[in-house]
């Protein structure tokens, strides 16, 4: 039992408050994990929040004082404020970033032209794991995408075009990018990391910025070889040329500022396509806050700007994040290649590709060992229990994925004598397995397929099966060739937007790395996905220079001529909300002379039938007669992930056939209807599908949530307790808790998010009575655009630290009290997303027992 800091604060478990409230839920062992914990002191109520740092925003308007950030700077250290600024904006945002404390930021909103001050928020680059240098797959990524008809039979390269990098910079030695990296900038140096909590790289927020925009990560070099390498490596579109913005340190996390001065300074050289390959789960972006305006500004101002859509596949819907969830951009999703690179061994002869295991043996290259099996095809718990002694002895463990961990199998086999270990998985596609744990594992552990797998265990079963271990790396079939990664962010966005917009090839890309890492590697996720976009977008410009600076006419032709893949396992295509348009084809949205908008119908909540219209436009020189069907496509049912739908929506069109004559349009109405079999919250969706001999299919993707989105509820399960200031874990407590806050235990609330809130708003009310405190409110904290948990069991932490917020910071002072002793509760309410404020029913509340602040000696 942990030290209690008064004799009356009493440690209960989740599982016995649950246990005592009848509850037949699987509890949780306490302690709960703290999932970022925004605090309760003055206006620190974002995620990811830069310590110290915050966005300055100035006024405007005719007859309000009008600031620059050298008046602003001197303005503040006349009263007596001491600021840091770290960069001065003028293109995108009217403003500043600077660093100073958090007491100062109320004298900050005050100052005379001051409009409204903003916590900088931190985002990571997705996670860099390197797999051996393989053979380009790049060129076999093209061929899915248009991109080699692109190149070849149109003869584009992407010449006299612009894309900047916003990234981690570029290797600006490597040959592949040789006399092209016509403009760079770092601007936080190597080292720099301004996340607190962040494990990958020690905390750093100063910034260091070199000359050279130079690559120590890796990141930002292979996404710009994708863009446009020309050397080893051949990128979508090998002629363009390149601006290095360098945002990130070697490792770590960066501002949402600095990535604002680095779209500055994007658009000050003239770029024309920006790839940010950048995102996090959760992140809301509805142009609130100075970066998403930002980003929205310079799209309006002629930049087109491609993001990834995120690599959180196994978290469900709603996951769409920073840039991909702004509806402005176009996120990316993720594609399988057709093929992959892989280290093999040879089975009686016959050649099959294989993962190596993380935490296992080195890889031989040579030698041979024999087969054998430690179940069948159908064992659900292969080699989950102890095996005979000296069963495997000398031989290779031939084990089914399923029930208990790859390293627990893997024990199991070794103290039974095998000499390595071949896992296959139990369903479609690769697996990475890791057999890291307590045992020590000295044998060679790989994974192959499901498919793979079972003509092993066949093999075994029929007579003596030899495996040979072989050096080197071998071409195989990609079994999920063109199918969406698993890994891939689900949309919609929180306020029902469609995204993903469309997708590209992903993973196993092989692409240019730092020359002092290898100078080239494969890497999977839609960062690298999102610059075979960018670069197919610059063979787009260079073919029609009419398009430049026009981002929704760039999107309509690449949705238009996308093609969606089937979801594996049924005949309907997969999710719109997974795969947006479907795969790109940019050959054909290069050469079509017809064209389909919206490109796109996000729907929103339907609880009926709603009925959108789609005009087909004919700007070439001969009639086209389509013909039009309703593709449905599989749902997901619910936030959490793992649940489809194949019931599928119908569409009633208007007609199913049209003849457009050149220069003229044609109207097409559809009333699409969820399935009355689908349960309210199953994101659906589908495809408009037009057809002709002779021009290339168009297609408009839907989207829609069943039901009404602000009849789910967003504030589901909530905890109260506190978080112990030595483990920084938060554990659930009892009625009646004294709290001397000095000691360091503050009250907290835990609460789990269902969906996205509009905003959580945290007000301390009287312990006895229930109403506010002041007649200017008791607000202790708004939090404005707040994600939902990530996981079904997953909490957001909201500690407190006595303060009170009479009122909110805006262009005012904000009055911030300390509550005397006395008897106090918490009350939450979360405004569900896309909810009217001024409607009760759209609310979710909750209130915390009462406890008692006893700050006093006495």
């Amino acid at each position: 039992m942990k030290k209690q800091p008064y004799p009356s604060l009493v440690l209960l478990t989740l599982t016995a408050l649950l246990a005592s409230c009848g509850s037949s839920v699987q509890p949780t062992v306490s302690p709960l994990p703290v999932a970022h914990a925004p605090q309760g002191t003055l206006n620190k109520d974002l995620v990811n929040q830069s310590p110290g740092r915050w966005f300055v925003e100035f006024e405007n308007q005719a007859g309000v004082q009008k600031l620059s950030a050298q008046s602003f700077t001197r303005l503040a250290a006349e009263q007596g404020i001491s600021v840091k600024q770290n960069y001065a904006y003028s293109r995108l945002f009217n403003g500043v970033s600077i660093t100073t404390t958090d007491q100062s930021i109320g004298d900050i909103a005050s100052l005379p032209g001051v409009k409204a001050v903003y916590p900088v928020k931190l985002y990571k680059l997705e996670s860099l794991k390197p797999q051996p240098p393989i053979s380009p797959e790049i060129d076999t990524a093209t061929s899915q995408t248009g991109v080699d008809v692109a190149r070849t039979e149109l003869g584009l390269t992407g010449k006299g075009i612009k894309v900047g990098i916003i990234d981690s910079g570029i290797d600006v030695d490597h040959p592949d990018f040789k006399g092209r990296i016509v403009a760079q900038k770092d601007f936080v140096g190597d080292t720099y990391n301004p996340d607190p909590d962040g494990e990958e790289a020690p905390y750093n927020p100063v910034t260091k910025p070199d000359p050279i925009a130079d690559d120590c990560g890796g990141h930002g070099t292979h996404v710009a070889g994708i863009v446009g390498a020309k050397g080893k490596v051949t990128g979508v579109a090998p002629d363009v040329t390149f601006g290095a913005y360098k945002v990130f340190g070697c490792e770590g996390s960066t501002g949402d500022d600095v990535m604002l001065a680095a779209l500055e300074q994007a658009q000050a050289d003239d770029m024309d396509i920006i790839n940010m390959s950048i995102g996090s789960f959760g992140s809301w972006f509805e142009d609130t806050d100075p970066y998403s305006k930002a980003l929205n500004k310079a799209i309006q101002d002629g930049l087109i700007v491609v993001v990834s859509a995120g690599n959180n596949g196994d978290l469900g819907a709603f996951a769409s994040g920073f840039n991909s969830a702004l509806e402005s951009t176009i996120a990316v999703a993720n594609f399988e290649n057709v093929s992959m690179m892989t280290p093999f061994f040879n089975a009686n002869g016959k050649a099959v590709s294989l993962t190596n295991a993380t935490g296992a043996a080195p890889l031989p290259t040579s030698g041979t060992l024999e087969f054998a099996r430690t179940g069948t095809s159908s064992t659900t718990n292969d080699a989950c229990n102890a095996l005979p002694a000296g069963s495997l002895k000398g031989k290779v463990a031939l084990i089914r994925r399923g029930t208990c961990s790859f390293h627990i199998k893997t024990v199991n086999a070794q103290n039974a004598g095998a000499a390595a270990v071949v896992i296959y998985n139990n369903q479609p596609g690769a697996i990475s397995p890791t057999v890291v744990g307590t045992t020590p594992i000295t044998i060679p552990v790989v994974a192959v397929t499901k498919e793979d797998g079972e003509k092993l265990d066949a093999m075994i079963a029929a007579g003596t099966t030899t495996l040979e271990w072989k050096a080197g790396v071998a071409r195989f079939p990609n079994p999920r060739a063109d199918l969406v990664a698993l890994s891939s962010s689900y949309g919609p966005n929180q306020t029902l937007k469609f995204k993903p917009d469309l997708g590209a090839p992903g993973n196993l890309i092989y692409s240019t790395y730092p020359l002092e890492k290898g100078g080239y590697a494969t890497l999977s996720g839609t960062s690298m996905a999102a610059p075979h976009v960018a670069g197919a977008i610059a063979l787009m410009l260079e073919a029609k220079p009419s398009l430049k600076g026009q981002q929704e006419q760039v999107r309509t032709l690449l949705q238009n001529h996308s093609v969606p893949t089937v979801f594996p396992g049924t005949t309907l295509l997969d999710s719109t909300n997974r795969q947006g348009a479907g795969i790109m084809n940019v050959a054909h949205s290069i050469v079509s002379t017809t064209l389909a908008e919206p490109s796109r119908l996000p729907l929103g909540d339907v609880e009926g039938t709603i009925t959108k219209t789609i005009r087909v436009s004919n700007r070439g020189i001969k009639t086209v007669t389509y013909d039009i069907v309703h593709q449905p496509a599989v749902g997901t049912v619910g936030v959490q992930p793992g649940k489809y739908s194949d019931k599928a929506a119908t569409a009633v069109l208007s007609t199913n056939k049209i003849s457009i004559a050149p220069g003229g349009s044609a109207v097409v109405s559809v009333q699409i209807t969820p399935s009355a079999q689908d349960a309210n919250g199953t994101v659906f969706g589908g495809y408009i599908t037009m057809t002709a001999a002779g021009a290339a299919t168009l297609r408009v993707p839907y989207m829609g949530f069943k039901g009404d989105y602000q009849a789910e509820a967003s504030l589901t399960t909530t905890y109260f307790g506190y978080i112990d200031p030595e483990d920084k874990e938060f554990y659930i407590d009892t009625e009646g808790t004294e709290f001397n806050l000095a000691e360091g235990y503050k009250p907290a609330v835990a609460f789990h998010l269902e969906y996205p809130a509009e905003k959580v708003v945290f007000e301390l009310v009287n312990g006895q009575t229930g109403q506010p405190l002041y007649s200017t409110g008791s607000v202790i904290s708004e939090i404005n655009h707040y994600y939902r948990n990530s996981t079904a069991g997953g909490v957001h932490i909201f500690d407190w630290n006595g303060s009170l917020k009479a009122a909110q910071l805006k262009a005012g002072v904000p009055v911030t009290k300390v509550v005397p002793d006395g008897a106090y509760r918490i009350q939450v309410r979360a405004l569900r997303a896309a909810g009217d404020a001024q409607n009760p029913a759209h609310w979710d509340s909750w209130t915390s027992p009462v406890f008692y602040i006893k700050n006093s000696k006495n």
